[in-house]
């Protein structure tokens, strides 16, 4: 067990365990009541629980030595072609299964359909999506397909108009404070409260990368500390921000272009270093709000094209420089 990795050892093995989902997981629990179910769509921001819910349904609805035989769960980013849809899921939909058959621990008889999970479905091709939708339309009868994405608007109307759509919401603040506490109290390991926060606003929502985070701070060292968590998120210091903005106000431009090329250099990630940006002028009131505006507004387009495959230097330096021109107009 301790092997592990801590996301799956504290990984919620019941319904009763998910934090923050109250609809969604009210309306597993009937599931399990009724032994009636819907299709199902799951969305929401990562590390929320989605895939964890599924998990602690199945367990619960058909008890561990059923599972291979009732669940198929294909991740639909690696498996999102055409060929995945045809040839094994409408093999899987098609195999009968065992009637009569008694869920051990609960000592209740098992549903008269099986599941079909499709994870990151928002990642399948349209033409994937489509046969999927003839798919569901033909084996509903022995078949409930559950649907997870973190983007609903990817999901097809025909797939969405035959499932009902759950939220989960991103994990709030103190529920989170919560149960990293508890793991590393578990765990035996100490973290500041400062560094503890670092790692809960950085993360934001995904309970499931705070505790990747804290694992790898604690195999560096036991004792956690803020700089432990900059180092190994990669996140950039508050003064690496300062010292571009210190750059970008002074006349020579060379002061900008060694700053950028040092933060290049030093390996941190420039989304991060962008983010921060937006961070620190949102709350500045050194600068007039036409100024903010200009410099937000081209902080979004470097941002954009940083996220659609551009070159980090060039939109970094390109930024840093917009900044420079804007804090020394004559």
């Amino acid at each position: 067990m301790d092997s592990l990795p801590w996301v799956e050892k504290y990984r919620p093995k019941k319904l009763d365990d998910i934090v923050h989902q109250t609809n969604a997981i009210s309306m597993l629990k009937e599931v399990i009541k009724t032994k009636n179910m819907p299709h199902l769509i799951f969305y929401g921001p990562p590390g929320t629980g989605k895939t964890s819910a599924i998990n602690a349904l199945s367990h619960e609805l058909f008890g561990q030595e059923n599972i291979s035989e009732r669940v198929l769960e294909l991740n639909a980013s690696d498996d999102r072609g055409i060929s995945v849809v045809r040839e094994k899921i409408k093999a899987y939909t098609r195999i009968s299964i065992s009637k009569n058959k008694i869920n051990r621990a609960t000592n209740e008889p098992l549903p008269s359909w099986k599941i079909v999970v499709l994870d990151e479905a928002d990642m399948m091709t349209e033409d994937a999506q489509s046969a999927l939708r003839r798919i569901i339309e033909i084996y509903s009868s022995v078949t409930r397909f559950i649907l997870i994405c973190n983007y609903i608007h990817k999901i097809t109307d025909p797939i969405f108009s035959r499932c009902s759509c759950y939220r989960f919401q991103g994990i709030p603040l103190n529920i989170k404070k919560e149960k990293l506490l508890q793991i590393c109290k578990n765990e035996n390991i100490t973290i500041s409260d400062e560094a503890l926060n670092k790692i809960i606003v950085t993360t934001e929502g995904d309970l499931r990368r705070a505790v990747s985070t804290i694992q790898l701070c604690s195999c560096i060292n036991p004792n956690i500390t803020t700089e432990s968590v900059l180092d190994i998120s990669g996140l950039p210091p508050d003064d690496i921000i300062m010292k571009i903005i210190e750059a970008c106000k002074k006349k020579d431009l060379k002061y900008v272009e060694s700053s950028v090329q040092d933060i290049i250099e030093d390996g941190y990630d420039v989304a991060y270093i962008f983010q921060s940006f937006n961070d620190y002028f949102i709350m500045s009131t050194e600068f007039e709000d036409s100024i903010k505006y200009q410099i937000m507004l081209e902080l979004s387009r470097h941002d954009y094209r940083l996220h659609n495959g551009a070159t980090k230097y060039i939109q970094l330096m390109s930024f840093a420089s917009t900044v420079h021109s804007l804090l020394n107009v004559a």
